[in-house]
């Protein structure tokens, strides 16, 4: 097994009060492979990940406009594309949402040799559309719990 250390640096940040940052990692069988699934894996393909950041919802809006975190993965050695998943929890006329992003690196696919890799960085800028104009899966909202005789 070989060590992957770097970084990964998020750009252009809208004020949020929490977030998720994980990197999916797809192997391939040589730096001429072509990115799989397109370079656009559906979230079930995302088996082989590791978590970079995982932040509570904080009291208030955090100002910064770039992040950066750093990352350790453990992988066999050889070739992977890499795709960033990020959710940012924002607040917005008082309803929280979850804005999540994918950023697949397709250009060429990273090399994790025997001797392990450290320093690579993956940077990415956030998307500047405004909350107003992103699409909606749906609202979640919390249940009361029932009470205990409605299990039997």
């Amino acid at each position: 097994m070989a060590t992957l250390e770097g970084t990964v640096s998020i750009g252009g940040m809208p004020p949020h009060r929490g977030a998720l940052v994980d990197l999916a990692f797809f192997r391939v069988a040589a730096a001429d492979a072509d990115p799989p699934y397109g370079g656009e894996p559906p979230a079930e393909a995302c088996g082989d990940a590791v978590e970079v950041c995982a932040e509570g919802l904080a009291d208030a809006d955090g100002r910064e406009t770039r992040r950066e975190w750093p990352f350790e993965a453990t992988r066999t050695p050889g070739y992977y594309y890499v795709q960033l998943r990020v959710v940012l929890y924002r607040e917005h006329r008082g309803n929280m949402y979850a804005q999540s992003e994918q950023f697949f690196f397709r250009r060429r696919p990273v090399h994790v040799p025997e001797e392990g890799l450290a320093g690579i960085t993956f940077p990415v800028v956030w998307p500047p559309e405004p909350i107003d104009e992103l699409h909606q899966y749906g609202t979640v909202h919390p249940e009361r719990p029932r009470p205990w005789w409605r299990f039997w």
